[in-house]
């Protein structure tokens, strides 16, 4: 049981990291540096962030439910 939780934290992370690595300059200029600077505009981007990576591991976790619990 403990080998769903680490292999869905990892996914989540890779996600997450992956997702940043190609969203973050552009949203970041799309979304203006007066924007970015206040609370509003890094919040949405890491919200958005955080539950797109979490839709990911949900469905990737769906998949992959034989493999964990033969």
């Amino acid at each position: 049981m403990k080998i769903i939780y680490i292999f869905g934290i990892m996914v989540f992370l890779v996600s997450m990291g992956v997702l940043t690595k190609f969203t973050y300059k552009e949203f970041k200029e799309k979304i203006g540096e007066r924007i970015w600077k206040f609370w509003d505009g890094r919040t949405t981007y890491w919200s958005l962030l955080i539950v797109i990576s979490g839709f990911i591991t949900f469905f990737l976790m769906l998949g992959f439910r034989n493999i964990f619990l033969s």
